[in-house]
């Protein structure tokens, strides 16, 4: 980031993964966004298509109570 003269707070990691890709952008002090229907979509009840909005607040707080970060942001999918 100092390289390319990129600010922190203007960047985001985006992984589906909270043991790895939101724990690893905590661990730099970056943003990170969670995509839902990756790794953990068979806990959350997410597949792609599913609205982030629809996914239920029960199953969200029991994952992400096991793990030590949360994401600052989440999707329920993730394309180009």
């Amino acid at each position: 980031m100092d390289k390319l003269q990129l600010e922190r707070h203007l960047v985001a990691h985006v992984g589906d993964s909270l043991e790895h890709d939101v724990a690893g952008a905590a661990g730099v002090g970056l943003s990170s966004v969670f995509v839902a229907a990756g790794v953990h979509g068979g806990e959350l009840g997410c597949s792609v298509g599913t609205p982030v909005e629809q996914l239920e607040r029960a199953a969200m707080t029991r994952l992400f109570a096991r793990w030590p970060h949360t994401p600052t942001h989440m999707l329920s999918t993730f394309a180009w």
